[in-house]
């Protein structure tokens, strides 16, 4: 089995096993579920999986290292859920990564290192959120970031050195958040 779209079901939580004999799956499509979490390991059988739709769930929790091991990942959307933090550890592993999709949740904040490892991904979306900080250097470890949504979310503090290290963003979205005033170096280095 190569592609399994399991989207527009009623499933509330993934059983541990349940993906373990897919190992060359390549396309999951587990969207407009009700999940509301996401466990450790339920993905680990999956290395060959290069894309992971999980949006339109209830999902307010990923546990640390649930994507570790999903080498081959390409494209994660986890839009249109009710996340409101994301940790260091919650994408480790992802080497692959080019696209990630985080828009429309309830994401507050983002601290620094949380995309550390997402060195390939291209572009980041997480527009309508409730956002309303940037720490110096966010987005360190994206060199290769080429778009990047942070449209309607409540902006309003961005510290000087927030975009530091995306030098290939070529779209950055910042409309429709509360910028009032920005740091004279906020731009610097991109």
């Amino acid at each position: 089995l190569r592609e399994l779209i399991l989207a527009g079901n009623k499933l509330p939580y993934l059983q541990h096993q349940l993906f373990c004999s897919l190992t060359e799956l390549k396309e999951l499509d587990l969207s407009g579920n009700a999940l509301k979490g996401i466990k450790i390991n339920i993905f680990v059988k999956l290395q060959k999986l290069q894309k992971l739709y999980l949006n339109n769930n209830q999902i307010n929790a990923i546990a640390p290292r649930a994507f570790m091991g999903m080498k081959s990942l390409r494209w994660l959307d986890l839009s249109h859920n009710r996340l409101t933090s994301l940790y260091e550890d919650t994408f480790l592993g992802l080497l692959s990564l080019h696209v990630l999709r985080l828009s429309t949740n309830s994401i507050t904040s983002l601290r620094p290192r949380t995309f550390k490892d997402l060195q390939f991904l291209e572009e980041l979306q997480l527009g309508h959120n409730r956002i309303w900080s940037l720490a110096e250097r966010t987005f360190d470890g994206l060199g290769q970031l080429e778009v990047l949504s942070l449209n309607n979310n409540q902006l309003q503090d961005i510290k000087a050195g927030a975009f530091l290290g995306l030098y290939n963003v070529a779209v950055m979205h910042l409309s429709a958040n509360c910028i009032k005033t920005l740091p004279e170096y906020v731009f610097e280095g991109v």
